[in-house]
């Protein structure tokens, strides 16, 4: 106790705190924990105190111990970079039990640098000897702190109200639309009888006419008949024509009740636009709020705890597409940035990286992931003019192209560990390697693109009960796979190869759209129709809404819509056009205002409209309720804008419909 005490009196108190992340290790340098928050307020030259909230049994049984090593990442205030150190535990000391534990943990540096040592001992020198200054300093951070606090309250309620007032907006039209659909409904059925009694009186009239000519050619009891059977007549033709009154007023009286719910659809579809930019400005908001200063990447949830620190590469290419849309090219390129140098796993890129330490979540390499990257590169030099990513995009391609080689057929596995064949990682790859050849006029992307259609043709489209396979030798229905077909390869192309576009997306329709009972983010139930993952019927979940694959219907519509009326046909142009608007609609609904202090009631979509379900592709969704999803917001982002990412296209998809 005595030389703990002694090594105590060593450290010079300081009046703030900083965060340092640490690492337990063993001597030969086995990891012993994934990595710790904590932060310290105590330094000396020869090591610092860390104090540490909640360490789990085992953790602090190696601590007590004194004989692991410990890592750390010590954030200084004021240098963009956290400093690095080996140390060892001097000793242990459990300061607090409510309302959890408290552990202060002195350490001794084993290695660090020593410039980097003499930075931090001087600050901490600094901050005692202008401790009055300091003290101002902190009355002022202090104001600050209280006038931002109010400034983000006032922006999180605005935002909360503007998501309020949208969704308002759309269950109102849809009220106004589901009572306009009943009207018609019953205004057919009313004219249709009332063409059933025009026929009716029609045919009474030539009886009764028949009857007056017998009547004046006939005498007697025969006669007598005639007349008993024309007034039994006229009084049936007088109750048609009083029954054929009643249904034309009550015609007039839902066309007068159409004409009332549509001028105030019109209304709200007026209040509806500029409602709508604001909530994706929002939404957007979202996208960038979530952007890791350091690292540049996103985080790929908002309100799980598993996932709040994982970036998964194919929701990074997505936002950066977002960025990318908007001009906001800087945040595009920190994301680039970071894959420039970031480990490689199997010569490419692992499926998902930790934002805090760039080091790799999960140590699966699939080639969807890596195409989408490339993709958003291509995209970035594509809108940019900017080559300096150029390196990057071709890395990917090679290292996709050498895992086509390994296919007689030419097809894309879905990994270097794997023997599977997705349709969607070939969709992928060849939405990449036509905007390649599009960008640099080089053979081999041609050659690989074309080598991906056939595998396509011959896997994923040769069978006529299943337009789209999951994969190869898998009839699975995928609704991405349908999706991904009209926007990777486009209705002319499936056309010339004899698929039938609208067949795909029919068949989508007929297998995977569903309604649900979604519980909003105010608490509300309400129904809401978009597209599952999977086909419903076939998963004892019942049906589940995908955000993003739903947003991806969207872009689907609107592509056909676009075709439409690049061949004049205006029918069915007007057709997608109005699936496309009504879908979003729906997808509004789902609109949630961020849960996290970062997102400050930012607008957001979650990833689906259950939690912790089977998708019926092997994960399931995010355990939290009101998880907001980047992917799912991204998507959403292009469905609104009609920016279809797998293409390379300056034309908006919701111009010229």
């Amino acid at each position: 106790m005595k030389n703990d005490f002694k090594e105590r009196r060593r450290y010079i108190r300081l009046s703030t705190v900083f965060p340092v992340e640490f690492k337990l290790n063993s001597g030969e340098g086995v990891s012993l924990s994934d990595w710790l928050e904590g932060f310290t307020s105590n330094i000396s030259k020869g090591g610092i105190c860390l104090v540490a909230n909640n360490l789990k049994v085992d953790t602090l049984k190696i601590v007590e111990s004194k004989k692991a090593k410990v890592s750390l990442k010590i954030n200084l205030p004021f240098k963009k970079s956290p400093i690095d150190a080996l140390t060892k535990v001097a000793w242990l000391r459990k300061i607090k039990t409510e309302p959890f534990n408290q552990y202060i943990i002195g350490l001794e540096y084993e290695v660090i640098n020593q410039a980097d040592n003499k930075q931090i001992v001087k600050f901490a020198k600094f901050k005692r000897r202008f401790s009055f200054f300091v003290t101002l300093l902190v009355v002022f951070l202090a104001a600050s702190v209280i006038a931002s606090g109010v400034y983000n309250y006032k922006l999180y309620s605005h935002n909360r109200k503007l998501v309020k007032r949208l969704l308002t907006n759309v269950d109102q039209s849809s009220l106004l639309e589901g009572r306009i659909d009943r009207i018609n409904k019953e205004k057919s059925q009313i004219e249709v009888r009332i063409f059933e009694e025009k026929n009716k009186n029609a045919v009474l009239l030539e009886e009764i006419k028949s009857l007056k000519s017998a009547i004046e050619r006939t005498k007697g009891i025969e006669k007598k008949e005639y007349e008993e059977k024309l007034a039994a007549l006229e009084k049936e033709i007088n109750r048609a024509l009083l029954e054929k009154n009643k249904l034309a007023e009550r015609l007039k009286t839902l066309e007068e009740t159409q004409t009332k719910a549509q001028e105030k659809l019109l209304v709200l579809n007026k209040e509806y636009t500029p409602i709508k930019e604001d909530v994706i400005d929002n939404m957007y908001g979202w996208l960038l709020s979530h952007q890791h200063s350091r690292t540049g990447l996103v985080a790929s949830f908002e309100g799980t705890d598993q996932l709040n620190d994982c970036a998964f590469i194919y929701d990074q290419a997505l936002v950066a597409i977002a960025y990318i849309i908007r001009e906001d090219y800087d945040k595009a390129e920190a994301i680039f940035d970071f894959f420039s140098n970031a480990k490689l796993v199997k010569g490419a890129f692992a499926n998902g990286y930790y934002i805090s330490t760039r080091d790799v979540f999960e140590y699966i390499v699939h080639a969807g992931p890596n195409l989408w990257l490339g993709i958003a590169i291509l995209q970035y030099i594509h809108k940019s003019n900017d080559n300096q990513f150029l390196p990057l995009a071709e890395k990917i391609a090679s290292w996709i192209i050498a895992l086509q080689s390994e296919d007689k057929d030419g097809g894309i596995r879905g990994g270097p560990d794997v023997s599977w064949y997705s349709t969607e990682h070939n969709l992928d790859a060849y939405a990449f390697f036509d905007m390649f050849y599009t960008l640099t006029k080089k053979e081999k992307y041609k050659n690989a693109r074309n080598k991906v259609l056939k595998w396509l043709e011959k896997y994923a489209y040769d069978n006529p009960q299943i337009p789209v396979k999951r994969g190869k030798g898998d009839s699975t229905i995928a609704t991405d796979t349908y999706t991904w077909s009209i926007a990777s390869i486009g209705p002319e192309k499936l056309i010339a190869i004899g698929m039938d576009p609208d067949r795909i997306i029919s068949f989508a329709e007929d297998n995977c759209s569903v309604e649900v009972d979604y519980k909003s983010s105010s608490g509300a139930m309400k129904k809401v129709k978009g597209f599952d993952f999977a086909k419903a019927a076939n998963i004892a979940r019942g049906g589940v809404i995908s955000c993003e694959w739903t947003a991806q219907m969207v872009l689907s519509y609107k592509i056909m819509s676009v075709y439409y009326a690049g061949i004049k046909d205006k029918n069915n142009a007007l057709y997608y056009k109005d699936k496309a608007n009504k879908l979003l609609s729906e997808l509004d609904k789902m609109i949630m205002c961020s849960p996290s202090r970062t997102g400050q009631g930012c607008g957001c979509l979650p990833y689906a409209s259950s939690s912790f379900v089977d998708t019926g592709h092997g994960w399931r969704t995010p355990k939290q309720e009101q998880t907001g999803s980047l992917a799912a917001t991204s998507y959403a982002f292009f469905a609104y804008y009609g920016f279809n990412p797998l293409a390379l296209d300056e034309t908006s998809l919701n111009q010229g419909i």
